[in-house]
């Protein structure tokens, strides 16, 4: 059902709200996150860290070691 209302909240901006807000995806947090829904973009998968103990997850490329 999202990504068929995708009209209702892909590349709206989160700081404007329809008067009503029937569903979850009307809200200004989806907005902020839309981009993880959109089936159409591409994003970074995290890198896990294996040690039981750490827990912590990491971006497999460092913004500072990117290349446009």
């Amino acid at each position: 059902m999202t990504w068929r209302t995708k009209d209702r909240w892909l590349g709206k901006d989160p700081k404007v709200l329809p008067k009503i807000i029937k569903e979850h995806f009307d809200g200004s947090k989806f907005r902020e996150y839309q981009t993880f829904w959109n089936l159409e973009g591409e994003w970074e998968t995290p890198v896990i860290c294996p040690n039981s103990k750490c827990s912590h997850f990491f971006r497999a490329f460092p913004p500072a070691q990117k290349c446009e």
